[in-house]
């Protein structure tokens, strides 16, 4: 059986009174934000999130994935970082009187009666972002770059006391 194609909106209600599941690949085409906070991306985001219905609106729970080449603090170079972050989020429209979140849960208000798919993944890869990108080994950068900034000496000795200086002989 072939996986029934992710919708580009959605109204979230509805699906969640049918705890409905949405899984697949959504493409990066339209996630421009996130495009220009990286270095490259893939065409698609790995999705699987459920929907469920709850008193102050719909809460939704799954996994979201893809691999995104950001920029290594330490050489400059390009790092290829797998990003996937939990979501737990409670959606409902924008009102005068603000959606409760039960702990845990993050609010997500939209506009309009219905959302659109897109922007809420790229809104979650956008949060889910590392500070400080960088090779988990420093062996991995640009061999010339670490050499410019002399980074293998001091990452490979041992760490030096910079009060050494103060001690009394």
């Amino acid at each position: 059986m072939v996986p029934a194609p992710l919708p580009k909106r959605f109204n979230p209600q509805a699906l969640a009174d049918r705890h409905q599941v949405l899984a697949g690949e959504l493409s990066t085409d339209s996630m421009a934000r996130l495009r220009e906070a990286v270095v490259s991306i893939g065409s698609t985001v790995s999705i699987d999130l459920q929907l469920a219905r709850v008193r102050s609106g719909c809460q939704i729970d799954g996994e979201i994935a893809c691999t995104l080449g950001l920029c290594c603090v330490r050489c400059l170079g390009e790092v290829r970082i797998r990003v996937s972050p939990s979501v737990r989020l409670v959606v409902g429209p924008r009102l005068e009187s603000p959606i409760e979140a039960p702990e845990g849960y993050d609010l997500y208000e939209y506009e309009g009666s219905s959302l659109e798919l897109a922007q809420l993944i790229e809104d979650e890869l956008l949060l889910a972002l590392p500070l400080v990108p960088r090779h988990v080994d420093i062996s991995l950068c640009d061999p010339g770059m670490v050499a410019w900034l002399g980074l293998k000496e001091r990452a490979s000795g041992p760490a030096r006391n910079p009060f050494a200086i103060l001690k009394r002989p």
